[in-house]
């Protein structure tokens, strides 16, 4: 039994302090001591978790696939076509019991009256089966009924993204191929090529289910269509597009909204607006169309009336005409055990390994130990604990709160991850689900600067490392705008040539010392090894509610007249002083840049001299990733898959795999090259030490 949410905080933790001080090349030893312990307690970088359950979802025990024929929902085709075993694992099985909010949808938009819904339910509840399956019994029905070729746009699924797009493709190749090139689909977004090459021809023969390219989509209409807003704008619009709705007109009958709840403000209002003329363009009714949005999970019945609000609105459609589905989850009974008192190390030692498989050639799997969950169900402190993480419509809770409702039982933080890591890691067989199933959510924070009080003799330093061989009063990670010494904040810069660290500053009207304030900051820019280093002219113009405030002023804690640095007094409040202050610093009041103590005045055209501690989310995502990946599955072979697969031995950090997503192409783009050659240098230097191990042994040997 591996140690999971006991450790990874840490750990995470641990590698982006190393990170973070690594290449901010900090190089005075009291200045890196006090931050190592400050990101190590009171600021770390990793924050969280909080934990939400995970169970099943609620599943309808009273039918499966097969019966929803004889129920007259589905028809015998459909079900074949989604139960067939070349669909791999978008198969969906006739002995399969759907979830209770997936026949709950089925029901209530295959039935004769128009209704619309929104599908709530979380992650890998079968959202999309939600949807999908009615459309395609729909359309499977007008078939059966005219018994040729449907053309014509009946189905529009509105994605916000080419990549939600492009997901769907293979689930829509499975289930459509099934009917010879009769019901067919099309991926119509900036990708879709105009025409087909000879060996896309050859493919579009092969897949007729699929309309490949956007000529294919004029001659041809499929009764499937899968875009975007953008797309479909320009299909509104173009002339050359015109065919594709001519061709549809009065056939429109489902438009699928998919991730509703990303649409707010002006979005939302370009959206409701595009409807009204796609449904004029199409020559059909609001009221007469079955408008399907998934959304985010909510919570409460005023949610879900908003909710209803939102699409009727949207649509252009009465709220009656509109309803909320959910999914729940549904948590295993526990047996009823009598009470054992047994210490967290008691069951944690009842078979570590896991129970001895039933065939002798059968693997080992630590997580399957039937005497340890039954001690589990025995503990009080376990069953507490799943308990309260499983309360039925209940918020996901912080460790905190975790802590806090289980403090009878004067449990640590450390020891709660112990509990939670034996809790997730213990089933009682093979398909049986966990003791406790949990998702975690951990939050990092970037690093927006360090931040310094401006007063050396900080009362805040002295039980700090920062007592001796510190200029400036105490640091800190997290932007604030004074010490608790009560005296102003400034930011700290270092000089690029001899790290001399200095503090970036500003006067307002009334000579009080200000923060400066440069909003412009591309956090993308920040790859590994870059620093950002923004100018101090320009937008340095920080606006309060009261003040204008001067440019950049750069303080120094050295007087050096040579390079422009001149004494002046402050007030412990920061305001600057005529007679001798409580505070002195040395300020450079001009343009250029220029380091206090070696001159550097900086390189090439913008002369730089200091850089600035700011470091964003690419950075540290390309620094957790290597940690996430300790903590993900080892890759497992396709079963369906006949061709030879590799295993983990053979693949790069064993096959684990995750995903990472931002909200900016170009952003994405970027890290994903910064990742890209960091990859491929850990692949070199793992290929080099393997290579100058062998030939070590090969020495060896001769």
């Amino acid at each position: 039994m591996n140690d999971f949410f006991s450790t990874l905080k840490k750990q995470a933790n641990a590698k982006a302090k190393e990170a973070t001080l690594s290449v901010l090349g900090i190089n005075n030893p009291s200045l890196r001591n006090h931050l190592n312990n400050k990101m190590q307690t009171d600021e770390p970088f990793v924050h969280g978790p909080v934990f939400e359950q995970m169970f099943s979802w609620e599943r309808n025990t009273k039918f499966q696939m097969q019966d929803l024929v004889n129920e007259d929902l589905l028809s015998q085709l459909v079900v074949d076509a989604l139960d067939s075993d070349i669909n791999k694992r978008y198969a969906f099985k006739k002995t399969w019991n759907p979830f209770a909010h997936q026949y709950k949808a089925w029901n209530d938009l295959l039935a004769k009256n128009v209704q619309s819904r929104i599908i709530t339910s979380g992650t890998g509840s079968g959202k999309t089966e939600c949807f999908m399956v009615p459309v395609l019994e729909d359309l499977y029905r007008e078939l059966a009924h005219t018994k040729q070729q449907l053309e014509g746009v009946r189905a529009i699924f509105l994605y916000p993204l080419n990549a939600l797009i492009n997901s769907q493709q293979e689930r829509l190749n499975a289930w459509t191929q099934h009917f010879n090139g009769d019901i067919r689909f099309c991926l119509f977004n900036g990708k879709t090529p105009e025409h087909l090459n000879s060996k896309q021809k050859q493919r579009q023969k092969e897949t007729p289910q699929e309309i490949m390219c956007r000529n294919g989509l004029r001659e041809s209409p499929a009764p499937i269509l899968v875009t975007n807003g953008t797309m479909l704008e320009y299909m509104l619009v173009r002339q050359t597009d015109a065919p594709i709705i001519n061709k549809s007109k009065g056939k429109l009958r489902w438009i699928v909204l998919d991730e509703a709840h990303t649409y707010v403000g002006s979005q939302a209002a370009e959206l409701a607006l595009q409807l009204r003329r796609v449904m004029q363009a199409f020559e059909v009714k609001p009221e007469n169309i079955r408008f399907v949005a998934t959304s985010a999970t909510i919570a409460g019945a005023e949610a879900e009336e908003k909710l209803k609000t939102y699409l009727a609105s949207l649509a252009n459609i009465s709220v009656d005409q509109v309803d909320v589905i959910g999914g729940q989850r549904v948590v295993p009974p526990l047996e009823k055990r009598a009470k054992r008192v047994l210490t967290l190390e008691q069951i944690m030692q009842i078979e570590p390994d896991g129970q001895p498989p039933e065939k002798k050639k059968g693997k080992q799997n630590p997580d399957v130990s039937k005497l340890r969950y039954e001690a589990l169900e025995g503990s009080e402190i376990a069953v507490a604990l799943r308990s309260m993480l499983t309360e039925p419509k209940s918020p996901p809770k912080t460790i905190k709160e975790i802590q806090q409702r289980l403090s009878h039982f004067k449990l640590n933080e450390d020891e709660i991850y112990h509990w939670i890591d034996v809790c997730t890691a213990t089933k009682p067989n093979e398909n049986d689900e966990a003791f406790l199933k949990l998702r975690a959510h951990y939050f990092q924070r970037t690093l927006n600067g360090l931040w310094a009080c401006i007063d050396k003799n900080c009362s805040c330093k002295q039980n700090s490392e920062l007592k001796e061989n510190w200029p400036f009063g105490n640091v800190y990670s997290n932007h604030r705008m004074r010490c608790e010494c009560t005296a102003p904040v400034l930011e700290l810069s270092f000089c690029e040539d001899c790290n001399e660290p200095h503090l970036l500053g500003a006067y307002d009207s009334l000579s009080h010392i200000q923060q400066w304030i440069n909003s412009h900051n591309d956090e993308f820019s920040l790859a590994e090894g870059d620093r950002e280093d923004e100018s101090l002219e320009g937008e340095n113009e920080a606006k309060s509610s009261i003040y204008k405030t001067s440019p950049a002023v750069v303080f120094s804690a050295k007087e050096n007249e040579e390079h422009g640095y001149y004494k002046v007094d402050l007030n412990k409040i920061g305001q600057m002083v005529f007679d001798d202050g409580e505070i002195t610093l040395f300020e450079r009041n001009q343009d250029t840049q220029e380091c206090a103590s070696c001159g550097y005045t900086g390189r090439g055209k913008s002369a730089k001299a200091f850089r600035r501690a700011l470091l964003g989310s690419p950075f540290y995502t390309t620094n957790v990733v290597p940690t996430i990946l300790e903590y993900c599955p080892d890759f497992e072979p396709d079963k369906d898959n006949d061709t030879k697969q590799l295993g983990p031995n053979e693949l790069p950090a064993r096959g684990r795999r995750l995903i990472t997503f931002t909200d900016s192409r170009q952003g994405t783009a970027k890290i994903s090259v910064s990742m890209q050659q960091e990859a491929e240098r850990s692949y070199f230097r793992g290929a080099l030490v393997r290579e100058l191990k062998k030939a070590h042994r090969a020495e060896s040997i001769s």
